[in-house]
Order: structure tokens, then C-alpha cells, then sequence
């Protein structure tokens, strides 16, 4: 009897893994910002921002929290490597999309950031033709790429998380409206990209007899959000670490895999 107690109790308080699949293009930030979750939640000290190469294929990372175990895959963003990002699809239950908040600023925010508070990266440039044509170049292959995640339904039906990394590059003062506005941007691009494809399908649905219309809003992501975070001060880590324990909490308990 005491074995299958403690039997049963064993199953009944082992912690469940949620997968959490991280994506974003190369050079997003996915591993720095991995790497100093890790150090955030252990204690223990983040390598230094320089000595995180790009990845190149996967890094796992496990962290135990008091409801589950987030289980972290970091997969490389570099357009050759993203062939593996189906592989991981159907067993991923939230998606954390990762991008450079700096290719995401207008003009008038880098100033004020530059204009408060001193920025020591040397090479972050500001306000050159040649740098902003990057910065756009930059942000619409990220969105390009995140919104081609969409023709994946099982993708489409996981919570969305956009963690915009590397806000030490952006004063104190304009952080806040930085992500107020690229959050509302965002919101209307994937609105749009929700009534281009519900209006593709009804046109292909328009002649054929006994078919639903589809319902408006069945093809977006309905549980999103967007949060910024910091791999160099740890701004916004508790924040991101929250929200994903709360989807683990809400998901239906089950085995390890």
C-alpha cells in the first residue's frame, strides 16, 4: 500500500513539460535572451553577449518552475536553417517570436534614446540611409517570416508570445510608447493578414454547394501579446517568464515526453 501511495503520488505531483518553441531571425537575440532567462532564474551568472555565436541547428534549455517544466528550443533563424522549423511544430505548445525592437523604431524614438541616455554599442548607428534601409530590410523579413507561420494550423492555434529583445537600446523614456505602437502596428498586420485569407477562402469557397463559411477571426492567433526584454539588464524577464507559466498552468495536465 505504501508504494502505491507513494507511486501515485510521484505521478500526481510530477511536474508536466510545456514546449516552448523559440523563433526569430538571425541576429533576433533568441539565444542572449535564452541564456539570460537561464542566469535569471538559477542565480547564476549570463555569458557575455559577445561570446553567444548564432545558432546553428537547436539549443535546449530546461527550467523548473513550481506548476511545469518550460522546455525551451531555440531553433537557428538563419532562411537556410528554417526548413527544420516544421520538425517542431506539431509537439510546440506556445510560440515565442523574437525580434530586435531597433529595427522596429521610428526615427524620432532612436533620437530620444540617443538624446537621454548614453548608448555603448559602437556599432549601432543611427539616422543613415544605409543603416535605416537595413532596419527595414531587417523588420520586413522578420515579419515576413513570422507571418508565413500562418499557413501551419497547428502554429495558428498556439498561444503567440513577441518578445521584442535588446530594449537597453531604447531610453527609459520611449520604451514604453515604442511598444505601444509596435504592438498596435503589429495587431493591424495581423488583422490584415487574417481578412486576406478569409477572403481567399470564401472566393474559393463561393461555387461549391453545403460548405460552413469560415467563422471571422478562426485563422488568427487569439491569445497574443508583446513584451520587451533586455539580455544585457534583464528588463522584462519576469514578465515573459510569467506569461508563459501561465499558459502551462492552462493547459490540460500530461506525461512527460
Amino acid at each position: 500500500m505504501y508504494h502505491l501511495i507513494t507511486g501515485l503520488y510521484s505521478e500526481w505531483s510530477r511536474r508536466p513539460k510545456f514546449n516552448v518553441l523559440v523563433l526569430g531571425t538571425s541576429g533576433a537575440g533568441k539565444t542572449a535572451l535564452l541564456d539570460k532567462v537561464r542566469a535569471w532564474h538559477t542565480r547564476t551568472s549570463s555569458r557575455a553577449l559577445a561570446r553567444i555565436a548564432p545558432t546553428v541547428g537547436q539549443n535546449v534549455l530546461d527550467l523548473t518552475f513550481k506548476h511545469a517544466i518550460l522546455h525551451f528550443w531555440d531553433l537557428g533563424g538563419e532562411a537556410s536553417l528554417r526548413k527544420i522549423w516544421p520538425q517542431y511544430f506539431e509537439e510546440a505548445e506556445v510560440l515565442v517570436w523574437v525580434m530586435d525592437i531597433s529595427d522596429w523604431l521610428d526615427e524620432d524614438e532612436i533620437e530620444r534614446s540617443y538624446s537621454k541616455e548614453q548608448d555603448d554599442d559602437d556599432d549601432h548607428e543611427r539616422g543613415t540611409a544605409s543603416e535605416q534601409e537595413a532596419r527595414a530590410a531587417r523588420q520586413e523579413d522578420s515579419w515576413s517570416a513570422l507571418a508565413s507561420l500562418r499557413s501551419h494550423s497547428r502554429i495558428r492555434a498556439l498561444p503567440l508570445l513577441i518578445v521584442l529583445t535588446k530594449m537597453d537600446h531604447v531610453s527609459s523614456a520611449a520604451a514604453s510608447s515604442a511598444r505601444t505602437r509596435i504592438k498596435g502596428l503589429l495587431a493591424d498586420r495581423l488583422a490584415g493578414l487574417e481578412e486576406a485569407e478569409e477572403s481567399d477562402l470564401r472566393d474559393e469557397m463561393e461555387n461549391i454547394e453545403g460548405l460552413a463559411r469560415p467563422k471571422a477571426g478562426s485563422g488568427t492567433w487569439e491569445d497574443w501579446d508583446v513584451v520587451g526584454c533586455s539580455a544585457k539588464d534583464g528588463t522584462g524577464l519576469a514578465t515573459l517568464v510569467d506569461w508563459l507559466n501561465a499558459r502551462a498552468q492552462q493547459r490540460p495536465r500530461r506525461s512527460n515526453r
